[in-house]
């Protein structure tokens, strides 16, 4: 939360530090509730107290000045992609660790080298599927003419990462059919991100992990239906 009020809301403000906080504060409760409120369908809050916490503050802060420090206001109505689409082999490996980086707003490949080296000091098969994800919606993300410079950067894939490390190991169990799961997920999550910016950039608002909440919420509340998927117990 304090490093999305750091992005968005311009750092070396005492009303940013302010703001991160009581955004800090005030996620916590919601993930209490949005906790409690999910477990009637044994379903897990994900990032979703950090969207709506981190939305309403980026959706607010245009209107105090005293809050508001950028130079642009809300997006312009969204416009068809432009650009080139053909991917470079540099585009490759810098989208392949951006999309990792992008998770915490670091589009810098080397940061999202670090993170993955983390996540794989913690465990390799989550490792594995971060490294998966990033394939995934790299891939989809060309398949589908996405500008080769937001894939490269990382924006269009990061969501895919997540989606594919929560739909197998962490709330599926890891085997053949959750990866094939997490792949078909992965996918969702990279061709739904483009709706979702085009859905909030009109009144200032951002994706953030919205496209991984959205679609792993889904995809696990359909997963008893499928007979070759198993939950993990919590």
């Amino acid at each position: 939360m304090a490093v999305a009020c750091a992005v968005f809301l311009g750092p070396g403000h005492l009303s940013t530090a302010l703001l991160a906080l009581a955004g800090s504060a005030l996620v916590t409760v919601l993930t209490g509730a949005a906790g409690r409120i999910l477990a009637v369908w044994e379903l897990p809050a994900f990032t979703l107290p950090f969207c709506l916490t981190a939305g309403a503050l980026t959706l607010a802060a245009p209107g105090f000045r005293r809050v508001w420090h950028q130079d642009a206001g809300p997006a312009a109505l969204p416009s068809p992609a432009s650009g080139p689409v053909s991917l470079t082999l540099t585009d490759l490996w810098h989208a392949f660790f951006a999309n990792i980086g992008q998770i915490f707003f670091m589009p810098q490949w080397y940061v999202g080298l670090i993170f993955l080296a983390g996540i794989f000091a913690a465990s390799r098969r989550a490792g594995a599927l971060a490294c998966v994800g990033s394939v995934v919606g790299t891939g989809t993300a060309w398949a589908l003419g996405a500008p080769a410079e937001q894939v490269a950067e990382g924006t269009m894939g990061y969501n895919a990462v997540l989606v594919a490390m929560a739909l197998c190991g962490v709330f599926l169990a890891a085997d053949g059919w959750s990866v094939v799961y997490a792949v078909a997920g992965a996918a969702t999550g990279t061709a739904v991100t483009p709706a979702l910016a085009a859905l909030l950039a009109p009144s200032g608002g951002h994706t953030f992990t919205w496209p991984f909440v959205l679609v792993s919420l889904v995809f696990l509340a359909a997963a008893p239906a499928f007979s070759r998927l198993r939950r993990i117990p919590a």
